[in-house]
């Protein structure tokens, strides 16, 4: 009768339901349960079971299995889905265990897992691992909050104490030992913990930093170490534009105050490069190039003008000011703008004419004799590639 109805202790408020995975398996019993005498634990699969295998073991990494096997009876309820059922015996166990679900007895990864108390001592909470859904988060521009599944044993009460450390980590290890760290607010509630940064309060320099986080209950039992990485970036990227082509002084500009400008003759390339600095190290900003003609009309960048995300090069046909703009977005999704002008002067053309195929330089005195036809031709005279259609001769 023991073993039909085996003794199970509903888990407290806080704990974690599973849920199906990508592997189409689930653990219809939450994380937290409380198993006195058998561990009974049923669920779903998409997959037939038939290599599937399940091992119970201490949370604490290093630890030695309890137990492990095969399903107690596997159902087949449709072709694509299959109900299953487990029954061991853990009486002679007191711990905070593991039971994990492998397709196979030389599987490393587990496909589902639960987190169950047997017996009356050793329980203690647990901190499930967890990853963010879209990345590393961002304090930013509003504040930040960190939600970390837990799972802990029912004492009564639900209150928790949280410790956190952290340190620098720009490529996620530690430049540095950790230190306390206290300036976060924290809650509990339906098993999960709730960490809130202040953007102001936090007091943390732009860059990637490393938290471990630690709870303990009302009991002062103490938990496993977790941990997660932010990102803290509150300023915009400062951008420096440099330009290969050397800039002169203006001639309107007075002594005191030089105004300096980039001038370039017709199809001259002139390249621009760009060094962003955005406070710190690991960051990824996306730079987009605008061009603005003389005439105010904008454009982008032609795949032969970019050379790098960072430097480009130009070869401008028409003369006036130009523009090049930069737009920076970091990896905080902050945007800054950046300008840069210089001016294209328009070459002139270079006259040259020919008598009968033989170049006429300037002033010469040419002698034709008396009756003799001859033929006076612009057609060697140059100009920039834009100009050269559209010059007009006057004779």
């Amino acid at each position: 009768m023991c073993i039909l109805a085996p003794t199970i202790t509903a888990p407290p408020a806080s704990a974690t339901a599973s849920q199906p995975n990508s592997h189409g398996v689930s653990i219809n019993q939450e994380n937290g349960m409380i198993f006195d005498d058998f561990l009974q634990l049923n669920g779903s699969s998409i997959s037939p079971l038939t290599d599937y295998v399940w091992r119970l073991s201490p949370v604490e990494l290093g630890s030695e299995e309890f137990a492990s096997g095969k399903f107690t009876s596997v159902l087949a309820v449709t072709d694509v889905l299959w109900n299953w059922e487990l029954i061991v015996n853990v009486s002679t166990y007191d711990c905070t265990c593991v039971l994990h679900i492998f397709d196979s007895n030389e599987s490393i990864h587990p496909v589902a897992s639960t987190i169950a108390y047997l017996g009356t001592l050793n329980h203690h909470p647990h901190i499930l691992q967890f990853s963010p859904l879209t990345g590393i988060p961002h304090l930013s521009q509003s504040n930040l909050s960190i939600t970390i599944p837990v799972v802990i044993p029912d004492s009564g009460s639900q209150e928790t104490f949280v410790k956190m450390g952290v340190c620098p980590a720009p490529n996620g290890f530690c430049l540095t030992e950790m230190v306390d760290f206290f300036n976060f607010n924290s809650t509990t509630s339906h098993g999960q913990i709730q960490i809130d940064f202040d953007r102001v309060g936090a007091d943390l320099s732009d860059g990637y930093w490393l938290f471990n986080v630690t709870i303990t209950d009302a009991l002062l039992r103490t938990s496993n170490t977790e941990h997660f990485r932010i990102l803290v970036d509150q300023s915009h990227p400062v951008a420096t534009l440099s330009c290969d082509v050397k800039s002169v002084q203006s001639e309107q500009a007075s002594s005191d105050s030089p105004l300096l400008s980039i001038v370039v003759e017709e199809n001259t390339p002139i390249s621009f490069s760009a060094l962003i600095d955005d406070g710190y190290v690991g960051g990824q900003n996306i730079l987009t190039w605008t061009l603005v003609l003389p005439d105010n009309s904008r454009r982008a960048l032609f795949s032969s003008e970019q050379i790098s995300e960072s430097v480009i090069t130009l070869n401008p046909e028409v003369s006036g000011i130009w523009s090049v703009e930069l737009l920076v977005r970091d990896t905080a999704g902050w945007l800054s703008h950046f300008s840069i002008n210089f001016t294209v002067e328009n070459v002139a053309p270079v006259a040259m004419v020919e008598l009968d195929s033989f170049v006429v330089l300037n002033g010469a005195s040419v002698s034709l004799s008396a009756g003799e036809n001859w033929t006076l031709n612009r057609g060697q005279s140059v100009d920039a590639e834009n100009d050269i259609g559209n010059l007009l001769h006057t004779w």
